[in-house]
């Protein structure tokens, strides 16, 4: 099986051939260069975003792609 992941616009951004659930949510996983990819919600993709930075200790990113401002 093939997923198609598409733009807004419609266009073909990846084509994924190799696809394996995942082992947590039986969500749709394929490995692109070296990053994972998941069918997620956009909470979920948000929450894991800041979580990332936090344990990063990239602070004002987080505030950067949340357009808080920096204090």
């Amino acid at each position: 099986m093939v997923t198609k992941i598409v733009a807004k616009s419609g266009a073909p951004l990846v084509n994924i051939s190799r696809e394996t659930p995942h082992p947590a949510e039986g969500a749709i996983m394929a490995d692109l260069a070296g990053r994972e990819v998941y069918a997620v919600s956009r909470i979920k993709a948000r929450l894991r975003l800041v979580t990332t930075c936090h344990e990063r200790g990239i602070i004002r990113e987080t505030a950067r792609r949340w357009h808080i401002p920096d204090t």
